[in-house]
Formats: structure tokens, sequence, C-alpha cells
């Protein structure tokens, strides 16, 4: 996505979740590809891991509005790009950080709740829209698939990339387990599998 998002020195990406697995994966790349990442949370638990990966800065959404703090970390500019994971009134406000001509695209849709992109693109004059990564991977030609599927394994390797550790597995039957360990604030992610416990 990354590639996608053409992003460069000097950019500034802000993505929202950034708690998540994917908010932690951003940090990492920004340390990777030298873009400014702001990464927006909403509790200071994730702070301190998120920089110490690579993000610049942290908002935490209980504070001042967003794009008030967006543009106050970028000199008055917005962000070159945003990612959003949430959707609804949160990925609106990410939208709103943007700079005129940027890019937002939607990965997610954690609060249920689906935002309006295309008013949104009219509103603040970005290219806001959703990203399917099922839809990149069938247009994309094998060299490419391949090539991008390389490059994050390479960044594995060198241990420049890493992912979020899996604290447990759950069947589908132990669904109500799963969510009390998530709840639990068990550090890793919580997987349900296809099968039984």
């Amino acid at each position: 996505m990354c590639g996608t998002l053409r992003l460069k020195y000097g950019d500034t990406l802000v993505v929202n979740a950034g708690g998540s697995a994917i908010g932690r994966v951003f940090a990492q790349l920004a340390a990777v590809f030298n873009y400014e990442l702001i990464a927006v949370t909403r509790s200071e638990a994730h702070t301190e891991e998120l920089l110490r990966l690579g993000a610049a800065h942290v908002i935490v959404t209980a504070g001042m509005p967003l794009r008030e703090a967006v543009l106050s970390k970028t000199g008055g500019r917005g962000a070159t790009a945003a990612v959003d994971s949430i959707g609804g009134p949160d990925g609106a406000a990410l939208a709103g950080c943007v700079r005129p001509g940027g890019t937002v695209f939607s990965i997610g849709l954690l609060s249920g709740v689906p935002a309006d992109w295309a008013a949104l693109s009219r509103l603040y004059r970005v290219d806001a829209r959703p990203f399917w990564l099922r839809h990149w991977i069938r247009h994309a030609s094998s060299a490419d698939w391949f090539g991008a599927f390389e490059e994050i394994m390479e960044l594995v390797r060198d241990g420049r990339l890493s992912l979020m550790k899996i604290a447990a597995g759950f069947g589908l039957d132990e669904v109500h387990a799963a969510v009390a360990a998530f709840e639990s604030g068990r550090a890793g992610k919580i997987l349900l599998t296809g099968g039984r416990g």
C-alpha cells in the first residue's frame, strides 16, 4: 500500500487505530521508507511503543480535535495521505487532516459504520476511497505481486519489520473465551481458528 500511496521522504502519513497490528506495521515502514507517521490512538498505552517502532508523533484522541492536532504537527500543511481503519465519524475526521490533493485509503471498518468517501472527497478535495487488497491482487501482474511479497519478506528477514506475536488461538466454539482474552489486555493477537479449540 505504501507503494500505491507513493510516499517519499518528507511526506506525512496519518493513520487511525494506531495501536492495532496494522498501525504498528505502518510505524515500522515509516522508518524503512523515510516518511513521517502520525499515529492516532484512543489510549496513551501505545505511545511509547509506536514512537520506538518509527512513528514521528502519536496523537491520543482524548485531547484536542484531531484536525487541529495534525495541523500542529505538520506546520499547518496537513498530512500528505491517510489510512483509515475505523470508518464512520473517525474516518471522516481523518480525511479532514489531509491537505487538498492528498489521498485517503479506507482499509477497515472497526466502527461498523461506513463513511461517505465520495462526499468526503468533494468536501476536502482529496482522493478518498476504499482500498481492498484482494482487488489490488486481482489486478496486479504476477511480477508486481511477487515483487511486493518478496520486498515484505526481505524486511522481515532483515529484522526491519516484525508482526505482532500471537498471544492465543481459540476455536470458533470458544468465541466468548477469545473475547475475554482480548478484553484482558493480553499482549499480542488473539486468533479465531476455523476448527474447534
